[in-house]
């Protein structure tokens, strides 16, 4: 595996709105896409994230939309939500089958994009604010951060109950 991460820019474009990225998620696929064109949110781009094999963009926006495309085709294929809050961060699972999101309350979704439904919400968070960072490392383990003055990663080996790490005034982005 080649360890170097791919450079990729997005230009997002917005039928007749403006446009905001406040994250997005690197990929280490050297076929990664050079720019990407997308129309249609109706809200403020939050988040992006690049699946594993660099074939589909999820992103998210303040209305609490998931929208999944295609990179090679650059075009809307699956669309999730809107969900009850803003979406404020993104992560693939590392077989590229499940998205993870973060919203405006600290719940955690995750979302199957074949389906477009939600399988499964939680709130790792215990303050019930902003999930502004969400990283799912290679073995499956999932960090959650944001506005609460914790860093919870769930679903280690061996342990039961989440590891909760102090993270003082929050955490903006998390990366395995």
């Amino acid at each position: 595996m080649n360890n170097s991460l791919a450079v990729f820019f997005f230009v997002v474009i917005l039928a007749g709105h403006s446009a905001s990225v406040s994250s997005a998620a690197p990929t280490d696929n050297q076929n990664a896409p050079k720019v990407f064109m997308q129309n249609g949110h109706s809200g403020l781009i939050q988040t992006m994230a690049l699946s594993p094999n660099g074939e589909l963009l999820a992103v998210g926006d303040n209305s609490g939309a998931i929208r999944v495309w295609d990179t090679a085709l650059r075009k809307e294929v699956y669309r999730i939500g809107p969900l009850a809050m803003p979406v404020e961060s993104l992560a693939w699972s590392t077989d590229g089958k499940t998205i993870y999101s973060g919203d405006a309350r600290g719940f955690r979704g995750a979302h199957d994009p074949e389906s477009e439904k939600t399988v499964g919400a939680w709130q790792p968070l215990r303050s019930g604010k902003e999930a502004w960072g969400i990283a799912v490392r290679r073995d499956g383990v999932i960090a959650t951060g944001g506005l609460d003055p914790e860093i919870v990663i769930e679903g280690i080996p061996g342990r039961s109950e989440p590891l909760r790490l102090p993270a003082g005034d929050g955490t903006r982005a998390l990366a395995f």
